[in-house]
């Protein structure tokens, strides 16, 4: 078995989200005496290197490959800039034109994958067209990690019913070419259901669960502790989370709080507009700090006591939509640091999974409906057994068991 697992419009890297949820995780599959599996980036010519770092093309092929345990690194370059993903329905195709379809069908005929292995809605899109033109035999693996025709809405203003309907006929196409479509949360699945998707199997986001740390030992003294919320992650008002629902609720938590607390928050968000949604607060109560790989949030959040999901108010069916399916790296890395998590409801994926597992409480961010008793009680809970459900959940070894299942499955 032979997997071209495709992502586009993303930067490759081998830091951040990318590192962590891709380079790193393909190169542990392969690691573990697995078919091989090549990576292949559609990237925009105009990105996110370019804008940060002066760099047109991110990490250099010979950086991914090494990270990759055999596999081999290709790109595809777009004649685009990276936010015209979020361009109108009728104009998206711009993100996989014919010039970059022929660079694909050209490593597809050089690495004959049995498996394409296509990582959002445009990499997906980009496979079933090289099938379709090149005749290739090749099962499509359908990996959205969100639900992009509501997504697109929020985040930009291709708005109205119209949009909707064009960007849901996209959708309804892919689902019916793909073989195989792979969800991340219980909820999503049963959306890809709903939408009439032929096959739909979940496999959870990853993260390293090794510890920097070694476990941590019961703590005696730990109820006479401040306590220390944190947040990791994107925040801002054009964000899943908002930096004034966060402000919002850590108001009432620190009014519930048995102990004195702060508040934690480890972003690349821009420090001054996060410290906006806090200028009723001292400094010193309110952290703001970064961390370049995952390994370093997970350290940062070793002495925190809780970890928060504040999202956002929710004021749409495209909110409710991407609410309600949620169930991001941010869930992942607090629970494999063995935190409890305090979890918005719209956070349907999210709340769904940590109500299952005991692991969690839920909050309306309408009326806070929070009581000191019972954030006592999400405090209390073992760190050992929550770390145990993420690595039964959530570890490379994991996510590889399940990706090999489908694949052997789809192939059959």
């Amino acid at each position: 078995m032979r997997v071209l697992y495709l992502t586009w419009g993303e930067t490759p890297r081998i830091s951040g989200v990318y590192g962590s949820q891709v380079v790193r995780l393909l190169g542990y599959l392969n690691g573990r005496d697995r078919p091989l599996v090549d990576l292949c980036a559609g990237v925009p010519i105009v990105n996110s290197a370019w804008t940060r770092e002066r760099s047109l093309l991110g990490a250099s092929p010979g950086d991914l490959t090494a990270e990759l345990g055999g596999g081999q690194f290709h790109r595809v370059m777009i004649p685009t800039v990276q936010t015209a993903i979020l361009k109108p329905p009728g104009t998206w195709r711009g993100m996989v034109p014919a010039m970059s379809l022929r660079s694909l069908a050209s490593i597809v005929r050089q690495t004959t994958p049995d498996i394409v292995h296509a990582r959002s809605y445009h990499a997906c899109w980009a496979a079933v067209q090289v099938r379709a033109q090149t005749g290739e035999q090749f099962r499509v693996v359908f990996d959205p990690r969100g639900i992009l025709p509501h997504e697109v809405l929020l985040r930009s203003r291709s708005r109205g019913p119209k949009a909707l309907r064009r960007w849901l006929s996209i959708e309804r196409d892919l689902l019916d070419r793909a073989d195989v479509v792979v969800a991340v949360s219980d909820t999503m699945r049963d959306y890809f259901v709903e939408r009439g998707a032929r096959r739909v199997v979940i496999n959870y986001l990853a993260s390293d669960d090794r510890p920097t740390i070694g476990p941590r030992a019961p703590d005696r003294s730990e109820a006479a502790k401040a306590w220390t919320f944190v947040y990791a992650g994107a925040l801002g008002e054009n964000t899943w989370h908002s930096a004034h629902s966060l402000a919002r609720l850590y108001g009432c938590l620190r009014r519930l709080a048995p102990r004195p607390c702060s508040l934690r928050i480890v972003s690349g968000s821009p420090e001054r507009e996060i410290r906006k949604a806090f200028a009723d607060l001292p400094d010193h109560e309110v952290e703001v700090l970064s961390a370049p790989s995952a390994r370093e949030v997970a350290s940062l959040m070793e002495d925190c006591t809780i970890g928060l999901l504040p999202f956002r108010g929710v004021e749409t069916d495209s909110e409710r939509v991407v609410g309600h399916t949620m169930l991001g790296t941010k869930t992942v890395e607090y629970i494999c640091a063995g935190l409890p998590v305090l979890v918005n409801r719209d956070c349907g994926g999210a709340d769904a999974l940590l109500a299952e597992h005991g692991i969690g409480l839920s909050f309306d961010l309408t009326d806070l409906d929070l009581s000191a008793e019972a954030l006592t009680g999400l405090a209390s809970i073992d760190r050992g057994h929550i770390a145990a459900v993420g690595s039964r959940l959530f570890s490379y070894r994991s996510w590889s068991d399940r990706a090999m299942e489908i694949y052997s499955t789809t192939l059959s």
